[in-house]
Order: C-alpha cells, then structure tokens, then sequence
C-alpha cells in the first residue's frame, strides 16, 4: 500500500505542524511446516513448524529526509522436543542526505 500527502499531513499532537511525505507499507505473513520419519512412518523424527508475519514502514518526509520502521515476528514449534521460540525484532531508521 503506497499512501501520498502532497498538500501535507498535519498531526493531532503538533498543533500547526504538517510534513509533505510519501509513505509505503508492506505486509507479509509466511507459515512452513516440515515432517521427517526415518523407518517407523507412525512416528516423525522431526516436526517443525514455523508462523512468521512482517510489517515494513518507509516514508519520505521530503527529499533529503527519509525514515521508517520494520517489525517482525516468527514462531517455531518443535513437537518432538516440546520446544517454542519466539522472535521480535524491531529496527527503527531515519536518513538525512545533505
């Protein structure tokens, strides 16, 4: 989704303020699922799914500001160990071209 302000996007805390920008949004969402059996085909020896969602965020507040920001998410489950892990990582970024 790519979202665009010409006249300018004023914000609720800032008062006057407005920022001219472009912004764009992306979203993707993934699932993997993987089943091993060695032999005995009643029992896996390995079992492994993954769910992971990801969200990204750019915007050029003009044409020497750009910034935005990328969440991600991923869980894996191991049914044979009994183990979850959770992943959040979060990565916040601006760029001022001089």
């Amino acid at each position: 989704y790519t979202f665009s302000a010409p006249r300018g996007l004023s914000l609720p805390l800032l008062g006057g303020i407005k920022f001219s920008t472009n912004a764009t949004l992306n979203l993707g969402l993934n699932y993997s699922r993987t089943t091993s059996y060695y032999r005995n085909l009643r029992i896996p020896t390995n079992d492994t799914s993954t769910l992971g969602a990801n969200i990204d965020i750019s915007a050029n507040f003009s044409s020497s500001i750009t910034g935005g920001f990328n969440l991600d998410y991923s869980q894996t489950n191991d049914k044979n160990s009994v183990q979850d892990i959770r992943r959040v990582g979060l990565n916040l970024w601006m760029n001022i071209n001089f």
